[in-house]
Order: C-alpha cells, then structure tokens, then sequence
C-alpha cells in the first residue's frame, strides 16, 4: 500500500500513524502490536506486517519516545486503561539498535555454541544493553541465537551512531562467534555514516568480504607475533647459555684454549712428580 508524498518528514509520522491503526481498528486489537512500514528517500510508504506482539526493536521507540512499553502492555493485560494518547507522544532525537547474535557472519551466520567465558558489556549515557548474559554462560544449540540487544541514542542519527560504535569498541564476548564485528563494519562505513542506506547494503557494500580480508590480515598478524616470540624465546635461551658459560674459569678463553691450558697444568704436575 503506497503512503505519503508528503517532502516533510515531520509530515510523515501522523499519516502513517492513521495508517497503522486502521487495520488494527478492523480487528479490534487491544494489546500492544507493531505495524512496520517502509519509507523510501522521497518519504513514500509501503505496509509490510503487522505483528501482534512488540518486537525485538521495541527499545527503540522506548528511547524516542520516553514511554516503558513493556510496562504499558502490561497495564492492558491487567483490565487498565492507558493514560496517554497519541497527542502527548512525541519523537525526540535518534536511536539505533544492534542485535548481538551467537552467529558466524563470515561463515553465512552461523550459530555458536559453547561457553562465554568473558563478557564485558558497555555502558555510559544513553547506552542501553538488554540481555540474560553473564560470564561464564553456557549457549546451546537448542534456543534463539539473540544473546542481547544493544541500544544508544542521540540527539541526531550522527550523534547516536557516534555512541553506537564507541559502544560497539567497548563491548567483549569471548568464548564464541557473535555478529559484534559485524555491526563494527556497518557502522564504521562511510555510506551507513551519512544515512546512504538501501535493501541491498550489505552486499553493495561488501561488509561480508571486508570481514574476511580483515580475519585473514589478523590471522596473517598473529602468526608473524607468534614466530617473533617463538625467535625471542629462543634468543633469550642462548643467551642463558652463554651467560652460564662466562661464569665459569677461564671462560673468557675460547674452549681450545682451555683445553690447552688444562694439558700445561698437567704436563707441570708430571714434571714435578720426576724429580
């Protein structure tokens, strides 16, 4: 379904809030839902789904919108009406989110398991982190890859993917693969930087192949760091050694020379037994 022509983009928000609640009204919905559209550059909007739930990206909207919708749901559970309506909502700044996954990008997102056994998430303003993780966790194969959600905000779409990749850079989890270097590669590109975004990013981008030269760079690395410490450690070996031998006599003398020194002695002890 084709929305808005509108070129305001505060224009647009209203239209596909009517829009969103028509269906919702002919099924007489009452519960918390999501209806998810797509807008194109010209502000064009197309109805993909609705889902009858909140979904996993409903932090976002909390961060935007200032409202708990977790525990709003729960109020229309319990019989209760809500005390807001859509006039006193109102959308302020930008906010993104990360889904950080037990998957393998480079091996076509796999899913991990095995043990975390470091998990450092990150934090500061504006940095939310969603997750049952902790460390050490154990990840099975028999439940959904999503480990945690990660989430910031700004006052600017700029601001909050500044936040996001600061964020990205500070969070650890050791143990298995997850999609964390993935989401360093899309937002440290230049085009998701200044909001150039389509369907086909990802592969018009080639973030999948820049992961596996930057792996291969770093395999390349760690192997030339493992023989310069196998060289040092062997260095540091022979240098025992000789230290050993100069502290021994005559070690200042060359091992023929001692020899040589040894049969002198010897030939003197000889010569004084004779007489």
């Amino acid at each position: 379904t084709r929305g808005t022509t509108d070129k305001s983009r505060k224009a647009s928000p209203p239209v596909m809030f009517v829009a969103a609640r028509v269906p919702a009204a002919a099924a007489k919905y009452t519960n918390a839902g999501t209806v998810e559209f797509l807008v194109d550059r010209e502000l064009n909007f197309y109805f993909i789904e609705i889902n009858a739930r909140l979904q996993v990206e409903h932090p976002v909207t909390e961060m935007v919108t200032g409202i708990d919708i977790v525990k709003e749901q729960f109020k229309i559970s319990s019989g209760k009406e809500l005390d807001m309506d859509q006039r006193i909502i109102h959308l302020n700044g930008c906010a993104l989110e990360c889904r950080i996954n037990a998957e393998d990008p480079i091996e076509n997102f796999m899913p991990q398991a095995g043990k975390i056994n470091k998990y450092n998430p990150p934090s500061g303003p504006f940095v939310r982190v969603d997750t049952h993780l902790y460390s050490p966790y154990e990840v099975h194969i028999h439940y959904d890859s999503l480990l945690a959600k990660l989430i910031t905000w700004g006052r600017d779409f700029s601001e909050a993917v500044l936040r996001m990749s600061n964020a990205l850079d500070e969070f650890v989890i050791q143990g298995i693969s997850t999609t964390i270097p993935f989401h360093r590669f899309i937002v440290g590109d230049q085009q998701f930087q200044e909001g150039k975004l389509s369907t086909d990013f990802i592969e018009s981008r080639k973030i999948i192949d820049r992961m596996k030269e930057e792996k291969a760079k770093q395999t390349k690395y760690g192997e030339e760091i493992a023989a310069i410490a196998a060289a040092m450690h062997e260095s540091l070996n022979q240098k025992s050694i000789v230290s050993e031998v100069t502290q021994q006599p005559h070690a200042k003398f060359s091992r023929w020379r001692n020899m040589v020194s040894d049969e002198m002695d010897w030939r003197s002890r000889k010569f004084v037994d004779r007489t």
